[in-house]
């Protein structure tokens, strides 16, 4: 029991900080303080000894940022134009949620038996980090609703999202740097070193595509199609949107920014298809088709006005809901891949480990894209892409349901498929996509 003190302590910490926060009705910071109270139970519940002095740590500075918060920041004050406070808040609430997602790393790998390395903590750090700050969002939602709806102005979201993103990535670059030159790994019980006999990898011997068979021909010629008739249906789109007749003209979308979406994405559509064609990346076709459905129903809704249109306010949630759980299976395969390719040594652990990743790893996509949408109106110094502060925030709240939504069904496919199973459709580079394949293509 001795070895749980250090660990209740900051379970204690971190529920100080929360209630100073509900206190001062600071609901950014209630945000995540949450998250790091749920944090600091599971590390109580199930990391050993040596992850307490980070846990310490975590609390710690959890319990300084509050304090600093509510007693130097006016909440008021980071919902007008005030860049210099809504910097100094979004730095703030990075430093105190940075180490938040370092003990996350240890708990995941008590609870799922994750392992993980320099570069796996670089390359996928900052999106985990960048995915607990939706908490800071929905708290604000939730706490300051009528702010929200009112007050609070769009560019204070979005630059505020944009200063953690770039903290977040230059941290857990020079963390994952730091273990990978001394040779650590992240376990449930602290750093430990990685063995010269772990460092040997075995080779890719290939063996997931030996008993798959893939008619190269039939590929090539949907892959042609594909190349040809997405870009021009979306050309036929411009030429709709062009005439006038778009719906979405109608509901105050203006033209360019229709036409320019339009062409975005008849350029976006032609990248898979290219892309199989050199050889460089195949995919499954049940995953090509839920990609391109995903294009279809964004370009079709904002060019047919159905964002804006009064009768279905419920559309625009519905699409992210929907535009979230694509890209989370998207970050599902990505993971799988990383799984499937890493060394023994280094794993994302069973498929409660995988599933919570893929969760947290889609939340950090929801947040770019509403940075890229935010910083295209404040560079146009127009409303193309967002309507308020309000509608990124609900933007966010459909984006988690969605990823939700994906990592329930991942753990429940990890309950009957494994990691290297799941992607065993996605073939990379020449030899892998003619593999099997006795058509010649020269």
């Amino acid at each position: 029991m001795k070895e749980k003190v250090p660990f209740a302590v900051s379970t204690v910490l971190t529920a100080v900080s929360l209630i100073i926060a509900f206190w001062k009705s600071d609901g950014a910071t209630v945000g995540v303080c949450a998250v790091a109270a749920i944090i600091s139970v599971l590390a109580l519940i199930y990391c050993g000894n040596g992850v307490s002095r980070y846990s310490l740590t975590a609390s710690v500075t959890m319990l300084l940022c509050t304090v600093l918060m509510v007693a130097v920041i006016p909440y008021k004050a980071i919902m007008g134009e005030d860049i210099a406070l809504i910097s100094v808040s979004a730095v703030i609430l990075g430093i105190a949620m940075i180490p938040q997602a370092v003990l996350l790393f240890f708990t995941l790998s008590a609870m799922f038996g994750t392992s993980l390395n320099g570069a796996m903590i670089s390359a996928i750090g900052w999106m985990v980090c960048m995915g607990l700050m939706i908490s800071k969002y929905l708290a604000i939602l939730v706490l300051h609703y009528d702010d929200a709806h009112t007050v609070l102005l769009n560019p204070a979201l979005v630059i505020g999202m944009l200063i953690n993103l770039i903290m977040f990535i230059v941290f857990f670059f020079v963390l994952g740097r730091m273990l990978k030159k001394r040779s650590y790994i992240i376990t449930s019980n602290g750093l430990r070193d990685i063995t010269d006999a772990e460092l040997r990898r075995p080779p890719d011997t290939g063996s997931d595509y030996t008993n798959r068979t893939y008619d190269n021909a039939k590929e090539r010629r949907i892959a042609w199609a594909m190349l040809v008739l997405c870009p021009l249906s979306m050309l036929a789109l411009f030429a709709y949107v062009t005439s006038g007749n778009a719906g979405g003209l109608n509901y105050g979308h203006p033209m360019e920014y229709l036409q320019v979406t339009c062409l975005l994405w008849a350029a976006i559509m032609m990248v898979p298809p290219a892309l199989r064609l050199a050889r460089i990346i195949a995919l499954p076709n049940w995953f090509a088709a839920l990609l391109y459905a995903n294009m279809y129903m964004y370009t079709l809704s904002l060019c047919g006005g159905l964002y804006l249109n009064p009768s279905i306010k419920w559309w625009g949630d519905f699409t992210h809901v929907v535009s979230s759980s694509v890209v989370a299976a998207l970050v599902l395969m990505a993971l799988c891949l990383m799984e499937k390719h890493s060394p023994p040594h280094v794993t994302l652990g069973s498929r409660g480990g995988i599933a919570a990743m893929t969760f947290v790893v889609a939340l950090a996509f929801g947040q770019i894209w509403e940075i890229m949408e935010g910083f295209t109106d404040i560079i146009a110094n127009n409303s193309y892409m967002v309507y308020g502060a309000s509608d990124t925030l609900h933007d966010l709240a459909a984006d988690m349901l969605g990823a939700a939504i994906m990592a329930v069904i991942a753990f429940t496919i990890l309950g009957k498929h494994s990691a290297e199973q799941i992607v065993s459709g996605i073939r990379m580079g020449k030899n892998n996509i003619d593999r099997n394949n006795p058509v010649d293509e020269s």
